[in-house]
């Protein structure tokens, strides 16, 4: 476990801690926290096989920012949504797939969720839900 060293003071209170136990964060744990422990009393990154854990317990959310700004958020309750918009924004959005002509693929299947489309030649936004479906933006 490393803590603050002074060749970094800069992550005073943070930890990197390689487990290989049989605990339930088994993988590499990077958290800040003031306790040096490596269980859920603080904020922390958890990688477990191919799996990415980010958890902020402060506020039970996931947090993606740059340079102290918030960019997005994942909720507790698994909503995502980007910092509040304005009608003269250039930035912040979420970007959908988006091409020249009907769409044919079929989408892998994620359990309660559609895939969106738009075709740029014929202004229609697609949903797939077993067949792509459209409607004509004008």
């Amino acid at each position: 476990m490393l803590v603050g060293t002074t060749s970094n003071p800069g992550v005073l209170n943070t930890s990197v801690v390689v487990n290989s136990g049989a605990s339930s964060l088994a993988g590499l744990v990077l958290q800040n926290n003031t306790t040096g422990s490596t269980s859920t009393d603080g904020s922390h990154i958890t990688i477990v096989g191919t799996e990415l854990r980010i958890v902020n317990l402060e506020n039970a959310a996931t947090l993606f920012s740059n340079n102290g700004s918030e960019r997005m958020r994942i909720t507790s309750a698994g909503n995502i949504h980007t910092p509040a918009g304005a009608t003269t924004m250039t930035n912040g959005f979420f970007y959908i797939p988006a091409a020249a002509g009907v769409p044919t693929g079929v989408p892998t299947a994620i359990t309660g969720t559609v895939p969106m489309y738009y075709d740029t030649t014929n202004n229609k936004f697609y949903v797939y839900n077993g067949a792509w479906k459209s409607v004509t933006l004008t």
